[in-house]
């Protein structure tokens, strides 16, 4: 038995419908994984309290950076974070999530640094679940999250300083209130 064309191109229209709805719902915000953690920065004038990722984004949203100790190109966009950080009204938060050593090494890098920026220690028994929320694949990786708690943007690798600054201006600070 053959189809009309008019079935066929039924049928046709019908998939394509299903592939864009498909593509149109990878595309969509995911909501970030809530967590508390302590900061752990000696420089940073919230060292020693635990900050909440809902309390952090509830405002003007948040930018999520996680580093390591040994990643060396962590530490030469830290500069260009703390400096972004100081002169927009988002918070820009480090998250270190691997850190299956001795955290000393990380500790004595934030001294150096001078960074001033809140860098939260993920806990070692919480590290997996936290890969499997956050699931970059490389480091640094920089999270852009509304104030609906929803992840619009993932910079895998070094943030482009410039991009970042504009996309927190428009996607964060003066995005309009839910």
């Amino acid at each position: 038995m053959s189809s009309s064309p008019a079935r066929k191109l039924g049928s046709w229209l019908a998939c394509m419908v299903l592939a864009l709805g498909a593509i149109a719902a990878a595309d969509a915000p995911r909501k970030a994984q809530p967590f508390t953690y302590q900061d752990i920065n000696p420089n940073s004038p919230s060292h020693g309290k635990r900050l909440s990722l809902p309390k952090l984004y509830a405002e003007r949203g948040v930018v999520l950076n996680f580093l390591a100790s040994w990643c060396d190109y962590c530490w030469k966009e830290l500069p260009d974070l703390d400096r972004l950080r100081q002169s927009k009204s988002a918070p820009i938060v480090g998250v270190a999530a691997d850190e299956y050593g001795d955290v000393g090494p990380l500790r004595e890098l934030l001294v150096r640094s001078r960074s001033t920026m809140p860098v939260l220690l993920v806990p070692k028994a919480e590290i997996e679940a936290m890969s499997e929320a956050y699931d970059h694949r490389v480091l640094p990786a920089t999270y852009l999250i509304d104030r609906l708690g929803r992840i619009l943007r993932v910079y895998q690798g070094l943030a482009p300083v410039a991009e970042l600054s504009a996309r927190i201006d428009s996607e964060l600070v003066s995005a309009p209130s839910p």
